[in-house]
């Protein structure tokens, strides 16, 4: 059996980090992972991964760490040894902190990734101290919040956020920098 990856979510609304999660999703699931996301029911990302043909793990919607959505994680768990639990929001690493909880004494997780996107400071608690086994920053800004709280720069790498390149590549320039373009010589424009 593959390695698979299951990405969590708890929000319910489609911003950056959620797109972020969905283009990761599409990445890995190209080239060969098995990737689940695993969001909240009717959540525009549970949809749009949906959509692009990744499996969903509905959650229930309410309370961030309802104990029926650990029980689906769990039951998701037991039936992929060594997967990997990629919570992509705060709340989302209490859900991966409890499933490790549980996990632990069959050995079935094959490890917790946070990802962190926001440069406001974060509490400083063992979430952001042992919760985790590798904490991705997606600036150095995160990077330096996390180290903040707590986080050991051995377990901290920064990686940036993904750009979606062919809407860029179909995109056209605006009339007003037709012009601009045109004297450059050059590609599109983005501004």
């Amino acid at each position: 059996m593959r390695q698979a990856v299951l990405h969590l979510s708890s929000e319910h609304g489609w911003r950056g980090g959620e797109r972020q999660v969905w283009l990761l999703s599409r990445g890995l699931a190209r080239r060969g992972v098995t990737v689940v996301v695993a969001a909240p029911a009717g959540s525009p990302l549970a949809e749009r991964a949906a959509a692009s043909g990744i499996e969903v793990l509905e959650l229930r919607r309410g309370r961030p760490i309802h104990p029926g959505n650990v029980m689906r994680l769990m039951v998701w768990l037991w039936r992929r040894p060594g997967a990997i639990l990629h919570a992509q929001t705060s709340p989302a690493l209490d859900w991966a902190a409890a499933c490790r909880f549980l996990a632990r004494p069959r050995g079935r997780l094959g490890g917790v990734v946070h990802t962190r996107r926001v440069s406001f400071p974060a509490r400083r608690s063992r979430k952001y101290q042992s919760w985790a086994d590798r904490y991705v920053a997606i600036s150095q800004a995160v990077a330096g919040r996390l180290q903040e709280a707590g986080v050991d720069e051995s377990r901290l790498v920064v990686i940036p956020s993904a750009v979606e390149i062919e809407p860029i590549d179909r995109a056209r320039p605006a009339p007003e920098l037709a012009e601009l373009v045109h004297a450059a010589g050059q590609g599109p424009v983005v501004s």
